[in-house]
């Protein structure tokens, strides 16, 4: 029998849009799949605890991310510039709305997904707590180990993922039978390892050294790649962007900014055309406040990528649209106005010409000047 296995952070990515092809949709992808028998979903009740826990303790720690940079950027971003201002705060109003609107939306999707046929539930008992605690002690995976260096004691030694892993071997136990394992977890620090000849991860060898006898795993990170694989099923991507290579530019600008002004020069060289640089980014750098780049950082060490990807997203909307606007053409003109624009002239006049010639003149007088006085 083929059994699955999803934890925790798949069912929060479903919920608050933070993977592509992870939605609501995929959950409903999921009920077919399991409706069909294809399947049987091992339910750890740790996972369902968590996952009611921490969307909404996710989804409020977005929500206060969104708000700290919006004032941000309220705040500090330049004056000549308000309507591209009013862009990006309306570009991470929509990004928090989404989210807000599938949390909704998933919610009671996954708790009626709990509920159904075909999912086994895994409730905890006194036997999955102590092997837990017999793991962490051993500090085999997926523990991690935790000093107090005050207290000089382990912290948390009983942790969820111990406990999830150990739900999950109990109920495999119980079973008795040839399983197939399809074990989805984006964890991979505490649950993977990278198979060199194989170029993909798999289920870390402390783990699979301990399921029973005749049973075999798979591991994907994300569930929505594993519904198509193990059983075709097709997913919509949902209503999110992908990752771009912008969205990691503007990590290294950030990191940049907070060093010094020069290196976020050069790093915003390389990744915008030399012409808007010269004529739109470099004019206004002294108006730009490094708060608004630093907070960029934060949301890409908080691994908030689709915001990120977003705001990136605004960034050279706005440039473009800075470019139709003539606003481009009009700092050539006032460039022009200045001295550049006044030799310009001269040289469109044909001064310069005559300066040439009289210049040459004075040349060859001097010249002539020079062969008498040899005579």
């Amino acid at each position: 029998m083929k059994y699955f296995f999803i934890d925790t952070n798949n069912f929060i990515s479903c919920a608050l849009l933070q993977e592509a092809s992870h939605g609501p949709e995929t959950i409903d992808k999921l009920s077919e799949v399991l409706a069909s028998n294809k399947t049987k979903l091992l339910l750890p009740e740790v996972v369902e605890i968590e996952f009611f826990r921490e969307v909404d303790t996710n989804y409020y720690s977005i929500e206060k991310a969104v708000k700290s940079l919006t004032k941000n950027l309220s705040d500090n971003f330049p004056s000549l510039l308000n309507k591209d201002k009013d862009d990006f705060i309306r570009s991470a109003h929509d990004i928090l709305k989404k989210r807000n609107d599938a949390k909704i939306i998933a919610k009671p999707k996954i708790k009626s997904l709990f509920n159904c046929k075909n999912v086994i539930r895994i409730h905890l008992n006194s036997e999955i707590f102590i092997n837990a605690f017999k793991r962490a002690i051993a500090g085999k995976k997926p523990y991690k180990y935790s000093y107090c260096a005050e207290c000089k004691e382990l912290k948390n030694v009983i942790n969820s993922d111990c406990l999830i892993f150990e739900s999950l071997l109990y109920k495999l136990r119980e079973l008795n039978e040839k399983a197939e394992l399809i074990f989805c977890n984006n964890n991979i620090e505490h649950f993977a390892e990278y198979d060199e000849k194989k170029k993909t991860h798999i289920l870390n060898h402390e783990l699979r050294d301990d399921l029973p006898n005749g049973t075999s795993v798979k591991y994907y990170r994300h569930f929505a790649v594993a519904l198509n694989f193990e059983f075709s099923a097709k997913i919509k991507k949902a209503d999110i962007q992908e990752i771009t290579n912008i969205s990691d530019s503007i990590s290294k600008i950030g990191k940049a900014f907070s060093e010094s002004r020069g290196p976020f020069l050069k790093e915003l060289q390389n990744i915008i055309s030399p012409t808007v640089f010269d004529n739109i980014i470099h004019p206004i750098m002294p108006s730009l406040n490094p708060s608004i780049l630093n907070q960029m950082k934060l949301y890409s060490d908080s691994g908030l990528d689709q915001l990120r990807d977003s705001l990136s997203s605004a960034i050279l909307d706005s440039i473009k649209n800075f470019q139709q606007s003539g606003l481009l053409d009009e700092s050539k003109r006032v460039q022009e106005s200045g001295i550049l624009g006044r030799i310009r002239k001269i040289n469109d006049s044909g001064i310069e010409g005559t300066i040439k010639r009289v210049k040459k003149a004075d040349q060859q007088k001097k010249a002539d000047d020079d062969n008498k006085d040899k005579k």
